[in-house]
């Protein structure tokens, strides 16, 4: 009996350490990587919904602690346990880089701007949230010259109408379709010049420093990369020589989501330091390494980045679990790239936008208005309450706290 005992208290201790090597195999394989700014695991529940819950590395596996690196240091060690989702967003804030750009804020500040349809920008101000420092707008190449004068009329009269609106800039986003067709040949070639002088004639209606991301999202609308490039260069020369009040800044804008192919080969479409004043970055998902190596990128360049779009999708803004799944991540992004000089929110409920017959594709988006007294505008608001923003109020100094340079 008792040889018995000890036979199976020898197997017993040998499945044991089977069983340990084995565990350390596999958390060697999975590896706990020094990501600067994130946590470094992510559990089941969160990649079962598709949502980054550790920082860029997507790791399968689950894990008992979580660990918070911020520029290769060791911030903090958290234990969790299996598929409990470790905290994100609270790594520090670092100082924000100063480039000289054009309209770059100064000293450690960053501005903000939401829209993107009526009424937007006021029921993020209603709800408590902040009055954001600037408001966006879209011009399309195919309107036609009468039709953009008259846009910019009704623009003036919006911005006019809000509060403290002298110090409200402009976020643009410029595109280069013609009712969805990419025209960016024929846009290098000169046809669209009537239009982009037209757009030079909004520009000066408004009266507003204005930042334009020219052909927005170039790696999402089958533009071409040798006529995306000469399209940007012509309409950023023709812009420049605008006769304006205030400055204008180009960008140059991604979208790091996965419905486009080579997402990450975004250099062919570069036009050129030059040509660049910023890099622009959409984010409807937190964010991963694409964007990651984006923002690095335009570091390495010395280019300030401002978040064009942003928007919690499939996620929306209506839930508690929403701040965790979307806005921390977010948040935390913005925090640990010093080169992050503007966010931007996208405040509407896409269900009620455009068609609203579910014949569009962002139909389904979800619901990202914030709504007064919830979690996420206490949150929100508690995150724009910190010095580095610059919001609109009076007396506040927007436009003394950007770069003047024209």
């Amino acid at each position: 009996m008792l040889r018995a005992i000890r036979r199976i208290y020898a197997k017993s201790r040998r499945t044991f350490a089977r069983t340990i090597l084995n565990m350390s195999e596999h958390l060697k394989t999975l590896g706990e990587k020094k990501m600067q700014g994130h946590w470094t695991i992510q559990t089941l529940a969160c990649r079962e919904r598709q949502y980054w819950c550790g920082g860029p590395n997507v790791m399968s596996g689950h894990s008992t602690t979580a660990s918070y690196y911020s520029g290769g240091n060791l911030i903090q060690t958290k234990v969790v346990g299996n598929d409990i989702q470790p905290p994100i967003g609270d790594g520090p804030f670092l100082p924000r880089d100063d480039f000289g750009q054009k309209l770059e804020p100064i000293s450690n500040h960053l501005l903000i701007a939401v829209g993107q349809y009526p009424n937007s920008y006021e029921n993020f101000e209603a709800a408590g949230v902040g009055a954001p420092s600037a408001v966006m707008r879209y011009v399309f190449m195919h309107q036609s010259p009468d039709n953009l004068i008259a846009t910019a009329y009704k623009t003036l009269d919006y911005l006019n109408g809000l509060s403290n609106s002298d110090v409200i800039l402009l976020q643009i986003g410029y595109d280069m379709l013609d009712h969805d067709a990419p025209v960016d040949p024929a846009v290098a070639r000169g046809e669209y010049d009537a239009k982009i002088y037209a757009f030079c004639t909004y520009l000066q209606i408004v009266n507003r420093p204005a930042f334009i991301r020219i052909g927005y999202e170039f790696n999402g609308n089958n533009y071409t990369p040798g006529s995306y490039k000469q399209a940007f260069q012509r309409v950023t020369n023709i812009l420049r020589g605008c006769p304006l009040n205030y400055p204008i800044a180009t960008g140059w804008n991604f979208l790091p989501d996965t419905y486009y192919p080579n997402i990450t080969d975004y250099w062919q479409y570069y036009p050129g330091d030059e040509y660049v004043d910023w890099w622009a970055i959409n984010l409807f998902f937190p964010p991963g390494p694409e964007a990651q190596q984006f923002v690095t990128d335009a570091r390495l360049r010395g280019k300030p980045v401002y978040v064009g779009e942003a928007t919690p999708q499939h996620v929306g803004a209506q839930t508690d679990e929403a701040w965790d799944q979307w806005f921390q991540p977010y948040f935390d992004f913005i925090h640990k790239n010093p080169n992050i000089k503007m966010i931007d929110y996208i405040n509407d409920d896409w269900a009620k936008s455009r068609a609203g017959d579910g014949s569009l594709p962002w139909e389904n988006w979800g619901n990202a208005i914030i709504q007064p007294g919830s979690l996420i505008q206490r949150n929100f608001s508690r995150e724009l309450s910190k010095p580095q923003y610059i919001l609109r109020q009076p007396g506040n100094g927007v436009l003394s706290r950007i770069n003047p340079n024209l």
